[in-house]
């Protein structure tokens, strides 16, 4: 069964406890995608507004995707708008896929996207937990955005990534905790630009033949940094003093990366140079090792949105061919971040770049 357009949606169902019926409109424009988000939820919309900062536009008429953002009793939308599923409480995630368009559900919320890229998100009332923007952001928006962002052809990789005009572009590829901002942050305290903490977007751009270039552009949010960091790093000490990331005993804490990486800010860079996959090791000492094209793109490819719909183009076709390309034209390494990294984040820095500087110069 279809679903009723966002307009008919945002006005015709009660909310509950809701006293501001009016609809807020939140412009944002993502790796060349243009979503607009809907919502008559203040505080939903303060805290989009907040997360994706980086990304707000003026409004356009070229709309990508339009997304609208519901709240109130879940089960009672999910039937009042014809849909048969009843969420159960012990189930953690569920996605089905009908044709042009792809359902995601569990307890919490529920999630229909279609083809062309429009997105209705019902979600529970907001709770004191939820207020925080992590926790609405990672639970609610992020799996939306990866896939309208699939829909479009911009392909989603969990990445940091640094620059230098003279050596170019850094990858650190990893999954959560597995050092990629600490590796970064590395280069970034010895005069590299920090391009992003979390994502890389891979947009390609199509011309009157179906055919076309890619560019890389990053998905900026604010920076989630371990608070050992700040201990071996004199000039960023004071980030100790910042709020944790997502609950008070989580060990990360979340800066906005203006306050330490100002005027920093590019909206698209060149394809890497050097891919890093690090990992955290118990051993003492931080090593280096190369690895091989087909082990770097089976890593790749478990750290990529891998989404649901294809949008006609043949979008995993297209983004394995960008991947494999990528690890064709580049040196790619596990780095094992030991115990002296922990004291002494700068090993990581000296170890990778002392390790291949005479091969990026050679390329250079």
């Amino acid at each position: 069964m279809s679903l009723p357009d966002h307009e008919s949606i945002l006005s015709g169902i009660p909310m509950n406890n809701r006293k501001d019926k009016s609809i807020h409109s939140i412009y944002a424009k993502i790796g060349g995608v243009n979503i607009l988000f809907k919502t008559s939820s203040e505080l939903v919309a303060q805290l989009l507004r907040t997360k994706m900062k980086y990304h707000l536009s003026l409004p356009f008429t070229d709309i990508s995707c339009k997304v609208a953002i519901l709240q109130g009793d879940i089960q009672e939308r999910v039937v009042s708008n014809g849909f048969t599923y009843e969420p159960k409480s012990k189930e953690i995630v569920f996605i089905t896929k009908t044709g042009n368009k792809v359902v995601y559900y569990n307890y919490r919320h529920f999630v229909n996207i279609e083809k062309n890229g429009n997105a209705v998100c019902i979600t529970r009332e907001l709770n004191e937990r939820d207020k925080n923007k992590n926790r609405f952001f990672f639970r609610y928006i992020k799996n939306i955005l990866h896939e309208l962002l699939w829909v479009h052809n911009c392909f989603y990789l969990h990445s940091s990534a640094v620059f230098h005009e003279k050596y170019g572009t850094v990858f650190f590829v990893g999954e959560a905790r597995s050092g990629k901002t600490t590796s970064a942050i590395s280069f970034a305290e010895e005069g590299w630009t920090l391009l992003t903490d979390d994502s890389i977007l891979f947009q390609q751009i199509l011309n009157g033949e179906g055919k076309g270039k890619f560019r890389l552009n990053c998905f900026r949010t604010e920076l989630h940094i371990d608070r050992s960091v700040g201990d071996s790093y004199p000039r960023i000490k004071f980030i100790k003093n910042f709020p944790s990331f997502i609950n008070p005993w989580h060990p990360k804490v979340e800066v906005p990366m203006e306050v330490i990486y100002p005027l920093q800010r590019m909206e698209t860079f060149p394809f890497p140079k050097m891919i890093v996959f690090p990992m955290i090791s118990n051993a003492s000492d931080t090593t280096i090792c190369q690895i091989d094209r087909d082990e770097s793109l089976s890593r790749l490819l478990k750290y990529s949105h891998i989404g649901t719909l294809e949008n006609g183009r043949g979008s995993f076709s297209t983004y394995r061919k960008i991947l494999s390309r990528l690890v064709r034209k580049t040196d790619c390494f596990e780095v094992r971040l030991g115990i002296d990294s922990y004291y002494k984040p700068q090993i990581v820095f000296e170890t990778i770049f002392n390790y291949f500087k005479p091969e990026i110069k050679r390329k250079l």
